[in-house]
């Protein structure tokens, strides 16, 4: 089930994603603007983020530059809606590396969910495959510290072979 957080500080706006969003399968948290968002994301990584322009405190595009600047954060997927389509908005969110630029009202919430699965489709996995026969098989280390985002604890998958190698994925 993938992971998405709705940030608009409209709460019709929101809800009516959220419930989108929900009967679509998705695991769906919201905020009310960009920097509650931040937060919610310095505490579990969404794998999409689905957000909108204007907000208070911090906006949509402020929350992508906040993001694009933390090694931590910048892959994150970003998809921003917004209610005015105004064409420099657009440019600038495709400039911070924004998937998707959706003017609402144009499209159906079906629409919406296919288009946020097509990013979803395309986001990079990175697969590091570590054999036992390797000569840095025994100097692999993970420095798990540097997982860790104000003190929360990252979930780490490692996948056993039989061959007494291992294969870790990390999104």
């Amino acid at each position: 089930m993938s992971k998405i957080l709705i940030v608009d500080d409209d709460d019709f706006v929101r809800g009516t994603y959220v419930t989108i969003f929900n009967q679509a399968g998705f695991e769906v948290s919201q905020a009310i603007d960009g920097e509650e968002a931040f937060n919610k994301i310095k505490i579990q990584v969404p794998d999409i983020i689905f957000t909108g322009i204007l907000m208070p405190k911090l906006g949509g595009l402020e929350l992508v530059e906040r993001l694009k600047s933390i090694d931590w954060f910048k892959d994150i997927p970003v998809i921003v809606i917004s209610h005015r389509g105004k064409e420099e908005d657009r440019e600038k969110a495709l400039s911070l590396g924004v998937r998707d630029f959706i003017v609402s009202g144009f499209i159906s919430p079906a629409e919406v969910v296919e288009r946020v699965n097509s990013v979803l489709s395309n986001k990079k996995t990175y697969v590091l495959n570590i054999d036992k026969n390797s000569p840095d098989f025994e100097k692999f280390k993970i420095d798990y510290s540097s997982l860790f985002v104000d003190n929360q604890t990252p979930t780490i998958h490692l996948e056993s072979h039989g061959d007494g190698g291992f294969l870790v994925k990390v999104k």
